[in-house]
């Protein structure tokens, strides 16, 4: 896979408030935002993986290895598929609530992933002129939400978060991008671990966190 790809996610964000911005007044969501693709990529500065599992309403999401069939049958929902090939995505989304501020969060499946095994969460706010499609489940109250590994979450503010995740590979568009890349030797043949969080902010008020998980020869 081209570093390019990495990307991914943190274009995403950028081109999730462009999109909802043509839906007009009131959007209902669906679908994960579609990626576009920036140029270049840093070098990773990550020493430690940032995301590579989560939990779910009280379920751990094991990246790469938890299937999106596994998720729907606990929680319903319906499977959405898009594209093609390499562009091809395959998701389950869900909206829960945290007090009095709304979610969604979106679980993604690519094609290295053969579309079944979980690769990718895109967690955002929900504005007061947005819903959720009848597709996306709601999660069951008081399931505990999604709780990351790190102690990050929409609504907390761009200090908070820098002060939990420290310095940013880079920054673009109010998007903070942190990148995780090894190279493991441990079986053959060699293998990359490459894992990217993309952290995006309105106002300094984080608005929505993704990541991405992926492994190739």
């Amino acid at each position: 896979m081209e570093r390019i790809a990495l990307f991914t996610l943190a274009a995403a964000c950028v081109c999730s408030a462009q999109q909802k911005a043509e839906k007009g007044a009131s959007a209902v969501l669906w679908e994960p935002p579609v990626p576009s693709w920036p140029q270049h990529l840093p070098q990773a500065t990550m020493k430690k993986e940032p995301i590579s599992t989560f939990q779910l309403a009280g379920m751990p999401i094991v990246f790469e290895k938890t299937k999106l069939e596994d998720v729907r049958s606990r929680f319903g929902g319906t499977i959405g598929t898009r594209g093609d090939a390499g562009d091809s995505r395959a998701w389950l989304c869900y909206q829960g609530s945290n007090g009095d501020r709304h979610w969604i969060v979106w679980l993604t499946s690519g094609e290295i992933e053969g579309h079944t095994s979980i690769n990718g969460v895109e967690w955002e706010t929900l504005s007061a002129d947005e819903s959720t499609d009848s597709r996306c489940s709601t999660l069951p109250k008081d399931s505990g939400g999604i709780q990351l590994p790190l102690a990050i979450y929409p609504g907390m503010t761009g200090q908070e978060a820098r002060q939990v995740l420290g310095q940013p590979t880079m920054t673009r568009n109010n998007v903070l991008i942190f990148s995780y890349e090894r190279r493991k030797s441990m079986f053959r043949p060699k293998f990359t671990v490459q894992n990217l969080m993309a952290v995006a902010l309105r106002d300094d008020i984080v608005q929505e966190i993704d990541v991405e998980r992926t492994t190739t020869n």
